[in-house]
């Protein structure tokens, strides 16, 4: 049955709910960095050129043609705008996918630890939930767990790497092997993809390139990689067919995507993620040269994303960490547990946030476990 009663309140929203404005974000969603000249100078444009009215549902054809090109290179061979519904966000994007293809009873396996939005959206529409964890050593999912899971036939199998909270990647085999399986189960990937481009180990690996994409929705947006959260652009990529599908809902939900979001979309787009990418793999070195002088921290150093996920029970579990945390050094961490039951031991450590912050939040965070060792 779908009902609204069967979703949890954000845990990482309670958090942010207990904090004070003078509180240190090391929570934050989000690279700090301010949108880039040239993306702002799309906005003024557009409102100059009076583009202020309804676009088309699935979005104006020339930012469509421009997120398609990325496909074609992922080496998808025809592809074109009809592949692209440009959406509110991929938060919205991940609705429309999960409202699409299920049906109460149907099984989705997720990860866990996860973005809470896959499980709470699972239970919306009534669906039985099954999850795969990670190899933290490895800093991929947990290859045994994935398919012996995604073998039992699941209506859909979430994918999502970079991960959120972990920052772990799908490796060319694992999305070779999920290809198989999706054929030989008739079953669906909803893959989430906002992170890809803060990959910085080595290059992003999208699902496009490797599952069959009639049996596949990419979700994207530039939150992440243009510091564009607020603006709540994003695209689904699929089979024509099943973004037609897609656009139906979307058109009753919001009509289209921010038309003045969509032209800034299209710069953005153009531009690429690298200016973000590289302030944000500096951040990543930052932080992990403070923790890692932590002792009782145990983590492994994401290959992407915008997070160290540390496991903190040496001290406690991941809740009481984070908001004793809160309440002593006025620091703001996220518990892992807002992710799925896997993350209890854990908190996610955001490195979005400015040098500034991240060093003066890491000095905190290791008073603040210098005084438990002492008590």
């Amino acid at each position: 049955m779908r009902s609204v009663k069967h979703m949890d309140s954000s845990l990482i929203r309670d958090i942010f709910e207990m904090a004070s404005s003078e509180s240190l974000n090391l929570g934050i969603g989000m690279p700090y960095c301010p949108a880039s000249v040239e993306v702002k100078q799309a906005i003024v444009q557009a409102l100059e050129d009076d583009e202020t009215f309804y676009t088309p549902n699935a979005g104006i054809t020339l930012l469509r043609e421009e997120v398609a090109l990325r496909y074609t290179y992922q080496g998808e061979g025809s592809v074109s705008s009809e592949n692209v519904l440009i959406t509110t966000g991929a938060a919205q994007g991940l609705f429309l996918a999960m409202v699409s293809l299920l049906s109460p009873g149907d099984t989705v396996l997720l990860p866990d630890p996860g973005y809470p939005a896959y499980r709470n959206i699972a239970r919306f529409l009534g669906c039985r939930i099954e999850t795969y964890g990670f190899d933290y050593e490895k800093m991929v999912a947990d290859s045994e767990e994935l398919f012996k899971k995604s073998s039992k036939g699941p209506r859909i199998i979430i994918l999502n790497a970079p991960s959120n909270p972990t920052g772990a990647v799908l490796t060319k085999e694992q999305f070779s092997e999920l290809a198989v399986l999706l054929e030989k189960n008739d079953s669906f990937a909803v893959s989430d993809e906002v992170y890809g481009a803060l990959s910085y180990d080595a290059p992003f690996l999208s699902a496009a390139g490797f599952l069959p994409r009639e049996r596949t929705i990419i979700l994207s947006s530039l939150s992440k990689e243009s510091a564009l959260t607020g603006l709540r652009v994003g695209w689904c990529y699929s089979d024509k067919g099943v973004i037609e599908k897609l656009k139906t809902i979307h058109q009753h939900m919001v009509s289209c995507a921010a038309s003045l979001s969509q032209w800034a979309a299209v710069e953005a787009v153009r531009r690429g993620g690298e200016r973000i990418k590289t302030q944000m793999g500096k951040n990543r070195t930052l932080m992990e040269s403070f923790l890692k002088k932590i002792p009782g921290f145990e983590f492994t150093r994401p290959p992407g994303g915008l997070y160290f996920f540390v496991n903190v029970s040496a001290y406690t579990a991941g809740r009481p960490f984070a908001e004793e945390l809160l309440k002593k050094e006025q620091v703001i961490t996220v518990p892992g547990e807002a992710f799925g039951e896997r993350g209890g031991r854990f908190v996610r450590i955001s490195f979005g946030a400015s040098p500034a912050d991240i060093e003066e939040g890491c000095r905190r965070i290791r008073r603040f476990v210098y005084d438990i060792t002492r008590a």
